[in-house]
């Protein structure tokens, strides 16, 4: 039978999957971005931004 990861090294494996996360969302928020940008008016563009902006905070990237 396998021994259950400690706690420090399941939250090792956390924080890499996460960190590894960072970067996919901040492509598929930019993409979004260029996608209303072309179909939508501008007010609909700075609230999505706004919104993108907030989710990158939470996820630690720049938006």
């Amino acid at each position: 039978m396998l021994d259950a990861p400690s706690y420090e090294e399941a939250v090792w494996e956390a924080s890499r999957d996460l960190v590894n996360l960072v970067p996919a969302v901040t492509h598929l928020a930019r993409s979004r971005i260029r996608r209303i940008r072309r179909s939508v008016s501008h007010d609909a563009v700075v609230h999505e931004r706004k919104e993108v902006a907030g989710l990158a905070v939470v996820f630690g990237a720049e938006p």
